[in-house]
């Protein structure tokens, strides 16, 4: 292996890790019954203040978790999510998120 290849799988595996741990402490803010409101207020301000580019990046990868997760195995705990998110990539397949 090359040296920029080496340092190609480090860097991804720094962003996966990254990614992983936000997502994480995202989700344990909302293990908290009766706090979503807060999460989403708290959230949406973050993203709305972030650059414009950025907040159609959120939307698609938002796009691309609903597109995967509309396929996943359900029960009654996300059974309501599974289908939002199928009903909602089905609304979105003619809506593009242009990358300016």
């Amino acid at each position: 292996m090359q040296d920029y290849e080496i340092k190609e799988l480090e860097r991804k595996q720094a962003l996966r890790l990254k990614v992983e741990k936000a997502t994480k402490d995202l989700i344990d803010s909302l293990n908290i019954m009766g706090r979503e409101k807060e999460v989403t207020e708290a959230f949406t301000n973050a993203v709305c203040t972030s650059h414009r580019t950025l907040q159609a990046n959120l939307v698609r990868l938002i796009r691309g978790f609903l597109n995967q997760y509309k396929d996943k195995p359900s029960d009654l705990r996300n059974q309501g999510a599974v289908e939002f998110a199928r009903i909602a990539i089905e609304a979105g397949q003619v809506t593009p998120i242009p990358f300016i």
